[in-house]
C-alpha cells in the first residue's frame, strides 16, 4: 500500500506541475501576442489571407 500512496502523490505533483507550466505558457503567449512585431506579422498574414479569397 505504501508504494501506491507514493505513486499517487507523485502523479498529483506531475499534474500540478503540468497545470502550472500550461498557465505560464499561456501568460507568455499573451505577452508575446501584444508585441509590435507579432502584430505586424499578424496584419501581413491577414492581408495575404484576404487576397486568397
Amino acid at each position: 500500500m505504501k508504494t501506491q500512496e507514493k505513486k499517487k502523490r507523485t502523479t498529483d505533483e506531475v499534474i500540478a506541475y503540468l497545470l502550472q507550466s500550461k498557465r505560464e505558457m499561456q501568460e507568455e503567449s499573451k505577452r508575446f501576442a501584444n508585441t509590435p512585431e507579432f502584430q505586424d506579422v499578424l496584419a501581413k498574414l491577414r492581408a495575404l489571407n484576404a487576397g486568397k479569397k
